[in-house]
């Protein structure tokens, strides 16, 4: 659905961007699940504390990345196509589908 309604409001090439995106967050999630970094979490407070310190982080970045890109992209520059493949991997990576 996202890669739909990403190519319908801003064309074939932002859609391509956004699934692009949303494998790589896919991608990092099976990664992440097969070595096995969530039995490991759950069994170590620190790193799951460090780990939503880095979410956080995460989050700050990709909503400020968006805000520029946004911007550029009203301006008229190329790169704000790269938000749309930053929107798709935020979207994946939010999912709860692996828990």
């Amino acid at each position: 659905m996202f890669a739909i309604a990403i190519s319908a409001r801003d064309g074939k090439c932002a859609g391509c961007l956004g699934v692009m995106g949303i494998f790589t967050g896919d991608e990092i999630l099976m990664m992440s699940w097969v070595a096995g970094v969530i039995s490991l979490i759950q069994t170590t407070p620190i790193l799951f504390m460090t780990l939503k310190l880095f979410g956080g982080g995460y989050v700050t970045s990709t909503i400020s990345i968006a805000v520029y890109t946004r911007r550029r992209l009203n301006q008229g520059h190329w790169f704000g196509r790269l938000g749309k493949a930053l929107a798709g991997v935020r979207l994946s990576a939010m999912d709860p589908k692996w828990r």
